[in-house]
């Protein structure tokens, strides 16, 4: 993580003319985010984050933009959204930068327990919660901006560029292919896409805003439980049963998992994990926005390997 785009304090504060928020006091830069650089932002007025966009286009920004505002509408205050600049728009442009401005929340990640395993769960339970079955048609779809369990089949089968590890993975994680979770119908609405307990920010022992929500979209709520399972119940790099089922207990608490839901629970983790791997591989192994990271999707791998190993 760290700062892929360079501003100087001037540059920070055209940006920050654009919403009419005064003179920059103070600023630093954050080391949060792969796909974007993170400044604080300090004025009279109050403390921003002023992001800059690394890898998305402004559409996907303001797509994600609408996600915020329409789930702060359905009741869900986990997740403040970006400020709309002064001429109402929610993605700033400035020379060739473009990003959003949005408060700047005091929190940190929290240790993984059992209690941080329930909140999360809760936490997301909720919000599946408050938009199943709301109209969200107007609304990107998750599979727009992530990779599911059919994108994941699909690369392993069709795109020459899937790495032999990655396929190996697979063939061995799942005898059908996946085909048996990719036919199930389940339950949908607005999801995360990305919830690992490092995007979560804890005071005192309690959960109070989620971030990160690049990879959100309408989609099966078992994905999402999946991802976050297999980013939060950890013990040193090794799934937790115990932890698994307190997130899932936080979960039921705001609402019931269906019956196909749990029965795929297994599979919808390590879904999770070649997912996010799937997305590493992407950005940095295909792409070039970190050569570091180069190998940091094998991490996840090796998880699921091991979880895999567990069930048996």
């Amino acid at each position: 993580m760290g700062t892929y785009t360079q501003l100087s304090q001037k540059e920070l504060q055209s940006i920050i003319d654009l919403y009419g928020f005064g003179q920059i006091t103070s600023y630093s830069s954050l080391a949060l985010g792969i796909s974007n650089s993170n400044y604080k932002v300090t004025t009279a007025q109050g403390d921003y984050v002023a992001k800059v966009s690394n890898d998305k286009d402004a559409a996907s920004l303001e797509s994600e933009q609408n996600i915020l505002y329409r789930i702060n509408n359905l009741g869900f205050h986990y997740c403040p959204a970006a400020y709309e600049t002064k001429n109402g728009e929610k993605v700033y442009h400035h020379k060739n930068h473009f990003g959003t401005v949005s408060p700047f929340i005091t929190g940190h990640a929290p240790e993984i327990n059992e209690n941080t395993a329930f909140q999360i769960g809760k936490t997301l339970g909720n919000l599946h919660k408050l938009s199943e079955g709301a109209d969200l048609s107007d609304l990107r779809t998750h599979e727009q901006v992530g990779y599911d369990a059919i994108d994941i089949q699909t690369y392993v089968n069709s795109s020459p560029e899937c790495p032999e590890d990655f396929k190996e993975i697979f063939h061995s994680l799942f005898s059908d292919q996946l085909e048996g979770y990719c036919t199930q119908k389940f339950p949908s609405g607005l999801i995360h896409g990305d919830l690992y307990y490092d995007n979560t920010l804890f005071e005192d022992g309690n959960i109070h805003t989620l971030i990160d929500f690049e990879q959100s979209g309408v989609g099966p709520f078992i994905f999402d439980i999946g991802v976050s399972i297999s980013g939060t119940c950890l013990i040193d790099g090794v799934i937790s049963c115990a932890l698994t089922e307190k997130f899932l207990e936080g979960y039921n608490h705001e609402r019931k998992l269906e019956s196909n839901e749990s029965q795929f629970m297994s599979e919808a983790i390590l879904v999770g994990l070649l997912s996010i791997s799937l997305w590493r591989i992407k950005r940095f192994v295909v792409g070039d926005i970190d050569p570091s990271k180069v190998e940091n999707y094998k991490e996840l791998l090796s998880i699921a390997r091991d979880y895999h190993k567990a069930l048996k």
